[in-house]
C-alpha cells in the first residue's frame, strides 16, 4: 500500500466516543492481564470481576501464545 494512501486512511479515521475509547481500554487491560497470566488486583480493583474469567481462559491463552511462538522454517 502506498504510503500517501495509508496516511489518508488514517485521517479519515474517527476518534471513537468517551465510552467506546473507554470500553476499548478495558478490554485492553483484560487481554493484557490474561497475556501476563496475572490478576486484577490493588489500583485496579473495579476489575476484580474479571479475575474468574482470566482464571477459566489462562490455559487457552498459553495454548494461543505457544501456537504463535513457534518458528516455521
Amino acid at each position: 500500500m502506498r504510503k500517501s494512501l495509508l496516511k489518508k486512511i488514517i485521517s479519515t479515521l474517527e476518534y471513537p466516543n468517551e465510552k467506546a475509547a473507554r470500553n476499548l481500554t478495558l478490554v485492553a487491560k483484560t487481554l493484557q492481564t490474561l497475556a501476563n497470566f496475572t490478576r486484577f488486583q490493588g489500583k485496579e480493583n473495579f476489575m476484580e470481576f474479571m479475575n474468574d474469567l482470566l482464571e477459566r481462559e489462562a490455559p487457552s491463552m498459553k495454548n494461543f501464545l505457544q501456537l504463535i511462538s513457534v518458528s516455521i522454517v
